[in-house]
């Protein structure tokens, strides 16, 4: 009878930490197309399964979010991700388990199914995390009043030694962003006038524009041959951008290139990619 009751015990153990372990990974449609809407907003999380024994908190860029519906259980969708860690970018499409992505909400990285309404248990308070990495940035970030109504402006400026990147975020009527990069440089005389992005790089800059490209290309064949999501390519390929194409924007932890492919509105969802470098590995191509 003990016997009996140690391997009850045992298996009940591992019957709670296993369905702990596995919480947020098959969800509604409507939460998947909100965690996938805030994915492309908020590109850096943290993945981290604290009911996980020997997990480590990694942080990672997010370069595309989709949702997919479950081919066997079709009131369930996935959300999957291609992202970059430590300015690498990591094969396939890695699905996600929303309990264990955690995103920056003032200062505390907190669960993403938590934060688009969603019940579960992380295992893990929210947390401060700074990534091991120089921080050769300084940005701020302000909302200001949308005089149309709706959802704010979003500003944010990043200073980098004499240069300035200023991001400004516009929202439409259903509270999707769409953004604008602008380089500025300082002068002699203290003030910031505004530049080509070319003129942020040095004479490597072109080998620099065929890594980005190499980069973007890779994005845009796997969503175009994605069967969720190759109807939007139909008719259209890949062609090279060249620097005033690229959205830039800096962050503490590194640099990063915002395009879009010219998709229509309907597949707005998968309609560009970002690359992402960690400024340690991209300050050979900045001009000092």
């Amino acid at each position: 009878m003990y016997k009996l009751k140690q391997f009850v015990f045992i298996l009940s153990a591992f019957f709670i930490t296993y369905t702990k372990a596995d919480q947020l990974a098959m969800i509604d449609k409507a939460s998947a197309i909100k965690a996938v809407a805030f994915l492309r907003e908020n590109s850096d999380v943290v993945l981290f399964c604290g009911c996980c024994d020997g997990d480590i908190k990694k942080k990672i860029h997010v370069n595309q979010a989709i949702y997919k519906q479950d081919p066997k259980y079709k009131e369930y969708y996935e959300v999957s991700i291609t992202y970059e860690y430590q300015g690498d970018s990591i094969a396939g499409w890695e699905p996600l388990d929303l309990a264990y992505v955690h995103t920056n909400i003032n200062g505390l990285w907190t669960p993403l199914g938590k934060v688009i309404g969603m019940e579960c248990d992380p295992c893990v308070e929210p947390f401060v995390f700074e990534a091991q990495i120089p921080n050769n940035v300084s940005c701020t970030e302000k909302e200001s009043p949308n005089q149309e109504g709706g959802d704010p402006l979003l500003t944010k400026t990043c200073l980098y030694k004499k240069y300035k990147i200023i991001t400004q975020g516009y929202p439409d009527i259903k509270g999707r962003y769409s953004y604008e990069y602008s380089v500025f440089k300082k002068d002699e005389n203290g003030s910031y006038i505004q530049i080509k992005n070319a003129m942020l790089f040095n004479e490597n800059k072109n080998e620099l524009l065929s890594i980005i490209n190499s980069k973007i290309k890779k994005d845009y064949m796997l969503l175009s041959n994605y069967p969720e999501t190759k109807d939007c390519f139909e008719g259209s390929s890949f062609t090279p951008y060249n620097f005033d194409q690229l959205g830039i924007d800096f962050n503490a932890d590194g640099i990063y290139f915002h395009v879009t492919f010219g998709l229509s509105g309907s597949c707005m969802s998968v309609d560009g990619t970002i690359i992402s470098f960690n400024l340690d590995k991209i300050k050979n191509y900045l001009n000092q």
